[in-house]
């Protein structure tokens, strides 16, 4: 009879040995088939940038921002999309004297992510002396159940301003998912071949949604105002006050039909507004609420919060005009400080 206790038979040494350099080969090939298909995308203009947020178009501003340089900004620009979007840095510094706007609005941001990203840009050019924060209703909502660390600061400082090399990022933020996703549209989105989705900056950092077409009305889900949105709106007040800043409140132009089609609607913008302005009365903040008082045509929307980048210049002037009383010492005294850490990049 078979004795079913019998241990099995030891592994030879040198099968074991030759399994082990298999296992060591696979692993370096990998490695190097990773890294020649990296510089297949990159050389074809099909990389997109490592993923630090995994949001397309937040780690091509990070890689935007790596590779322009803005000297001595003293304007800052957060937000969501409605922020990048809506925003024309030639316009503000063409109607604002001395300006120098820098637009750091990054899409999808909720308004404590949006504080986080106004506190990095802060810490990193001490030049700015006002911060320009346009919002979407949407913005004030889920604050308390969103990661207010949109990246990881130490990995962007290093990446966006200092001498990183970009390689290792895409092995830290490895998502072959995301990449096999972006890579095919990647590079059409960089020269304003996409509509909706263009990644196209100019050089103050603004993301012109430069298209006739339109999607929809769309944003038919909607959260509650979330309180957690305004506790960090007043850490941030309470920095910009201390360092002898300011921070101006603008709320976006929505789509009059995407108002009209439900009357809650209606009386959740009217609350945006009214919980805004008790705020900024509060705190010593200027408001427009341009939601309301900017009027524009139908036409001018691409969704229910976003212009197309027509009306977004002339919405830009409004804003402007609104400004220049309360952004009246921005002038071209401000000291020529470069961000901290300033050190050319490297590929």
């Amino acid at each position: 009879m078979t004795n079913k206790n019998k241990p099995p038979p030891e592994i030879a040494p040198s099968a074991a040995g030759r399994y082990l350099l298999a296992m060591l080969a696979g692993i370096v090939s990998c490695f190097t088939l990773f890294i020649a298909m990296l510089g297949v995308l990159d050389q074809s203009g099909h990389l997109p940038p490592p993923a630090f947020a995994n949001s397309l178009c937040t780690d091509e501003k990070l890689s935007f921002l790596r590779n322009h340089k803005v000297d001595s900004p003293n304007l800052l620009v957060v937000g969501s999309s409605v922020a990048w979007r809506h925003i024309d840095g030639e316009t503000l510094a063409s109607m604002l004297p001395g300006a120098k706007p820098l637009n750091a609005g990054f899409c999808g941001l909720t308004v404590n992510q949006s504080a986080f990203v106004a506190g990095w840009m802060l810490d990193r050019y001490p030049t700015i002396q006002n911060v320009l924060l346009v919002v979407s209703p949407q913005d004030l909502t889920r604050c308390k159940m969103t990661r207010t660390e949109v990246f990881d600061r130490v990995d962007a400082d290093r990446f966006v301003f200092g001498a990183a090399l970009r390689w290792p990022y895409y092995f830290k933020y490895f998502d072959p998912i995301s990449l096999a996703r972006a890579a095919p549209t990647i590079k059409a989105r960089r020269v304003g071949q996409a509509d909706f989705d263009d990644l196209v900056m100019t050089r103050f950092g603004d993301g012109p949604l430069d298209t006739t077409l339109t999607r929809g009305i769309g944003y038919e889900e909607r959260d509650p105002l979330d309180p957690a949105c305004f506790d960090a709106l007043r850490s941030l007040v309470t920095r910009l006050r201390q360092e002898g800043k300011t921070l101006s409140i603008v709320t976006t132009p929505i789509h009059p039909v995407w108002l009209s089609q439900d009357q809650s609607r209606d009386a959740f913008v009217s609350d945006v507004n009214a919980r805004l302005l008790t705020f900024s009365a509060k705190e010593n903040v200027f408001f427009w609420n341009a939601a309301t008082e900017w009027v524009t045509p139908q036409e001018s929307f691409t969704d229910a919060i976003h212009l197309r980048w027509s009306a977004a210049r002339k919405f830009t002037a409004a804003v402007a005009r609104q400004l220049s009383t309360p952004l009246s010492d921005v002038s071209t005294s401000t000291p020529a400080v470069q961000h901290k850490d300033r050190t050319p990049t490297s590929s």
